[in-house]
């Protein structure tokens, strides 16, 4: 019985692995002058900080689990 939870359990971990890869670049490809998740000005990057960052993959993997993404 435990192969079964076994296998299930990395197809999820194989699944949200993709998930974040597949947010994780769309994010490099564009850059808006303003931070992803607070809005705040920034010269580099998508986000201001790593709080930031994780916040906003938070919320895109709720988004992706509720099928609202």
């Amino acid at each position: 019985m435990s192969d079964i939870f076994d296998a299930a359990s990395d197809t999820e971990e194989m699944h949200r692995d993709m998930a974040i890869k597949a947010v994780r670049e769309r994010q490099k490809s564009m850059f808006t002058g303003h931070c992803r998740y607070c809005n705040e000005q920034i010269n580099i990057g998508a986000f201001c900080d790593a709080e930031c960052r994780e916040g906003q993959e938070f919320e895109d993997k709720i988004k992706l689990i509720k099928g609202t993404r």
